[in-house]
């Protein structure tokens, strides 16, 4: 495990609240002027003619076998509905298209923006809507998403976040293991912060910026465009936008998995890491970084159960006169977070009140006990055969016979 020993801070634990709430003001009427020509529309003419490869549907048998993880300058999706057909491109789109999937008789739009794999993308809903959390919905907001590099994320040095330069470097050591040549996939990128420098290391077979704002995507188009001129150089970046709590990438194909300031902005934490751990391939690994509570940089020297009652106390908690839409987090909430998904060995990097961590999908082969205070009782009225309980099984791609021909099945 990482830690770096720390003295006591000199600041006092309870900090303002989050800055991300609104921009710095200084720079409000700058961005305000800038922003309005930045989103009129989106350059044209700088994608690369490199073709989209065609759809290719799932076999009709139905098997939940997984595909091999892509090789390189290959991008393998799913349908969001079903998680069955598959879609498989080389490179961003260099026109309109759409990703049809017959099993759901749904076609989802693809285009040199983005794509957009999410459950309700190309569909005109008459009355429902979506129930929207504030947390998402602000970065959905133009203004915000153009602000994001230009003084936003640079606030977050408040919180201990050593710059992105140096989180690049602490995300890098823990990725390469698993993903060095192989594709990834940099969930809730923003505006491609993190995914540009991943790209440009050329350690990876590609890179999919994926985030569930549209402007975001749009942003992180922008700057690759500027800085590259092209999304698909000698290592192509694949623009998706898509639901963390639903991914569109079949079980087991992903190397792995970088959410960076993330985590605190997502409506359900629970659900999407176990959407993470379902897509990551056995040894996969997911990173992340995120804030840890007001009571963090105390906890850091005397430890975090000593200083947990004095959680109360932060007015930016969830209860308090400051409460924020975003959670901070306690690094035993993360470590709980993941276990309960079967992500395990949970390392990390942590300093005030920023926190990098790395959690690894178990490679097949690994055993799981039933406890023995909690033995596993076959229902009544169940059809089929009597059942009976091994306590130890093999986790292996092969189907598991649970049954039996002795007993009366209760």
């Amino acid at each position: 495990m990482r830690q770096r020993e720390v003295a006591l801070p000199r600041r006092w634990y309870l900090t303002p609240p989050m800055p991300s709430l609104a921009p710095p003001v200084a720079a409000g009427v700058v961005l305000a002027s800038r922003a309005a020509s930045a989103f009129r529309q989106p350059r044209r003419g700088v994608v690369a003619a490199a073709a989209a490869a065609a759809t290719a549907p799932s076999s009709s048998s139905g098997s939940s076998s997984s595909p091999p993880l892509s090789p390189a300058k290959n991008f393998d999706f799913v349908c969001p509905i079903c998680l069955q057909n598959h879609f498989r491109l080389s490179s961003m789109p260099p026109q309109p298209m759409g990703l049809s999937c017959g099993r759901c008789q749904r076609t989802f739009p693809a285009s040199p923006a983005y794509l957009d794999l999410t459950l309700t993308s190309g569909v005109q809903q008459k009355v429902y809507k979506q129930r929207s959390w504030g947390g998402t919905e602000l970065f959905r907001n133009p203004l915000v998403s153009f602000a994001y590099e230009r003084g936003w994320r640079q606030g977050f040095a408040w919180a201990g976040f050593p710059g992105a330069d140096k989180e690049y470097d602490i995300a890098m050591s823990y990725l390469l293991p698993a993903a060095s040549g192989k594709v990834l996939v940099d969930m809730s990128c923003g505006s491609g912060l993190f995914s540009r420098r991943f790209a440009r290391s050329g350690r990876f077979a590609g890179v999919i910026a994926a985030d569930f704002s549209e402007s975001m995507l749009q942003q992180t188009r922008e700057y690759c465009l500027a800085e590259g001129g092209t999304l698909n150089g000698s290592t192509p970046i694949m623009l998706l936008r898509a639901d963390v709590g639903r991914l569109p990438f079949a079980t087991g194909s992903v190397a792995a998995i970088h959410a960076g300031a993330a985590i605190h902005c997502w409506p359900n934490p629970q659900v999407a890491l176990a959407e993470i751990s379902r897509v990551l391939a056995p040894g996969g690994v997911f990173v992340a970084s995120t804030f840890l509570s007001a009571t963090a940089p105390l906890g850091q020297v005397l430890g975090d159960d000593a200083v947990r009652p004095l959680a109360m106390l932060d007015p930016t908690g969830g209860t308090g006169l400051m409460s924020s839409p975003y959670r901070w987090w306690e690094e035993q909430e993360l470590r709980d977070l993941c276990t309960a998904v079967g992500l395990q060995d949970f390392r990390r990097e942590r300093d005030w009140r920023f926190i990098m961590f790395a959690v690894t999908k178990p490679t097949e082969g690994a055993s799981w006990t039933q406890p023995p205070s909690t033995p596993l009782v076959p229902e009544r009225g169940l059809r089929g055969p009597p059942v009976s309980w091994v306590g130890t099984r093999q986790l292996r791609n092969e189907p598991v016979r649970i049954g039996g021909d002795s007993g009366d099945g209760l």
